[in-house]
């Protein structure tokens, strides 16, 4: 009688009891702001709604099956959690109180493999579980939404499946930023002998409506990854420090990835390859890598480390040497603003280093380049023999510190300058873009020497300077400049005042005097008939000018930005077979090429700010 009343009262007090005996096991476990109610408890399963603890977890209703007959096998049969919601800061405020009143055990995880608990875990399934994770520093906060299922295969494997939903409002992490971030994808988890791998067996979206890197801004940002990422992390788990001991080591074969920008109406396809390995440890994040491309594409090493509790890291991106033009790739390759340069030979490498804390971002970069050969498809200013080193200090403005300096074997834009030095710094200039300060400049032209001793020149091409010209031949100087039917003998010096103004050269009064006694030919079709009819005088002079034995000679130039030139030959001789060796004093105005000579030297002064200036306005 008594042993049916104990059965009797168990029946009607088996949800209280039930609910006190849970109660008194999560205060055993550290877990004293715990709520919930047991709905049903019966031989079939029960029904727990409400679950609370603390601000941590909250789960709406959680339904558990099992069999009498297999409670000492598989006490639950089956397990249906529906409406989680997960804090991950409160939990790591949980854990962190409770490692302080000593309630953490150490010792690292057993590498036993998972078939025990396999044997006796029940099919999981989740719908939906929502996960609040802050990002480090002031980054931002990601909400997670999964569903899915977990389940023990034959293996002893533990596989959970299912759909991930990650969505961030505004984030930002260094000089990267992004809004209404959302990524959609399907995913897979098996672990096994405290081996996780992840699978992302279906192509993965990711969308912004803005995203932000440095100075460059893309809206909308729609990516897809149309092949499967599967990374591979080997767990070595600390009890104390769970996070600590984390070490991912993954390959990500080649997935090519769609980018589509603003309103592009078609997507950039980028294959890839990324293979590494992710440490957690110290309370940081550190990444060793090296990601590959197709099709010739260079390969990059990574190394970069963030702090998890602070918005602080650095990450440095390093190009070995690269082979450019027959049997290598194309500059486009590394940088694909620059589809209009075309190499012949030599060879490129360079390194970036970015590092960011509560200050903000600064950045630095180093470019080398080995004798060079390269040709403008858009201009035809063939260049040759670039080498030397560029450092950059900054990247967000672009600049670098005094004394860079370039060599170039040979410049050829029409005019050719041989053995070209170019001594400079680069400064952002008003509009944010980068200037070239000139330092020094110095060229082999026409038998003599250019160089500008100081001058600015914008990524756009802008600028003003002063041009030296010493010991240059005068036959040469007068070809070079289309002078046409003008030739001569002598060596000239003197000074050429520049300006660009949007591509266009423009001369002020420049002044070029020969050296001592020479010869000067005119034997222009064009000036004769123009002054076929100015009288004896002027025909007289025009004979004299064949073949003139001069004893001074000055060249004055002047060129408005959007005219022609104009050469003023004021000279002082004679021609022995005219008017019995008379001396004339002859002044001539004649319309004259100088462009092409302004030119070419303009396209070796702004070579320095001329790449970063097309990447800038092609992003724009």
């Amino acid at each position: 009688m008594l042993v049916l009343a104990a059965v009797v009262a168990l029946i009607h007090w088996r949800i209280p009891v039930a609910e006190s005996g849970l109660r008194r096991l999560a205060a055993h476990a550290g877990l004293a702001d715990v709520a919930f109610a047991i709905a049903r408890l019966d031989a079939d399963g029960a029904e727990i709604d409400g679950l609370r603890v603390g601000a941590a977890l909250r789960i709406g209703r959680i339904d558990l099956d099992w069999d009498w007959r297999n409670l000492l096998s598989r006490p639950v049969a089956r397990l249906v959690a529906t409406g989680i919601r997960i804090d991950a800061a409160a939990i790591r405020e949980l854990i962190a109180r409770r490692a302080a009143e000593g309630g953490a055990a150490g010792g690292a995880m057993p590498d036993t493999g998972l078939a025990p608990l396999a044997a006796h875990m029940p099919a999981i399934a989740f719908d939906p579980t929502t996960v609040t994770l802050p990002l480090p520093g002031s980054a931002g906060t990601v909400t997670a939404t999964v569903q899915g299922t977990v389940a023990a295969d034959r293996s002893g494997a533990i596989v959970a499946r299912g759909r991930l939903l990650l969505a961030l409002g505004r984030t930002r992490v260094a000089a990267v930023s992004a809004d209404d971030v959302r990524l959609d994808g399907d995913f897979s988890l098996r672990l096994a002998d405290n081996v996780l791998a992840l699978t992302l067996p279906k192509p993965v979206d990711l969308q912004a409506r803005q995203a932000k890197v440095g100075p460059v801004t893309f809206a909308p940002v729609a990516l897809t990854l149309t092949g499967a990422m599967s990374p591979v992390a080997r767990l070595a788990l600390d009890a104390a420090d769970p996070v600590g001991s984390f070490v991912a080591a993954f390959d990500v074969a080649g997935a090519p990835v769609a980018v589509r920008m603003g309103d592009e109406p078609a997507p950039v396809t980028l294959p890839f390859a990324l293979a590494g390995t992710l440490r957690l440890a110290n309370r940081a994040a550190r990444f060793e890598g090296r990601a590959t491309g197709t099709g010739g594409a260079p390969a990059i090493a990574i190394d970069g480390q963030q702090a998890m509790t602070a918005a602080s890291g650095n990450v440095k991106f390093s190009l070995a040497p690269l082979r450019l033009g027959a049997g290598g790739v194309q500059p486009d390759v590394v940088l694909p603003a620059l589809t209009r340069l075309r190499a012949k030979s030599g060879a490129a490498s360079g390194e970036t280093a970015l590092a960011w804390d509560a200050a903000g971002p600064r950045g630095a970069a180093r470019v080398v380049f080995d004798g060079v050969s390269v040709e403008d498809a858009d201009s035809g200013v063939a260049v040759d023999g670039l080498s030397g080193a560029v450092v950059f200090d900054s990247l967000t403005p672009l600049a670098t510190p005094p004394g860079q300096r370039l060599r170039i074997a040979r410049l050829d834009s029409g005019v050719a300058l041989d053995n070209v030095t170019l001594g400079f710094q680069l400064l952002p200039d008003r509009g944010g873009q980068p200037a070239v300060a000139l330092e020094s400049f110095e060229a082999g032209f026409a038998g003599g020497r250019l160089a500008v001793r100081g001058g600015n020149v914008s990524a756009s091409g802008d600028g003003a300077l002063s041009l030296a010209i010493t010991g240059v031949e005068l036959g040469s100087l007068l070809g070079d400049v289309g002078a046409e039917g003008v030739g001569g003998t002598g060596t000239v010096d003197g000074t050429i005042p520049l300006r660009i103004e949007q591509g266009h050269i423009a001369i002020d009064h420049a002044s070029l005097a020969a050296r001592g006694p020479g010869r000067l030919s005119i034997r222009s079709s064009a000036v004769r008939d123009a002054l076929s009819s100015a009288g004896k005088d002027v025909a007289l002079m025009l004979s004299a000018l064949e073949d003139f034995h001069y004893d001074r000679l000055v060249l004055t130039v002047e060129k408005p930005a959007d005219g022609i030139a104009r050469l003023r030959i004021e000279t002082f001789g004679r021609n022995p077979a005219v008017a019995d060796g008379r001396p004339f004093a002859i002044n001539l105005n004649l319309e004259t090429d100088v462009d092409r000579i302004a030119g070419s030297l303009a396209e070796a002064l702004r070579l320095p700010g001329r790449i970063v200036g097309a990447i800038v306005r092609r992003n724009r």
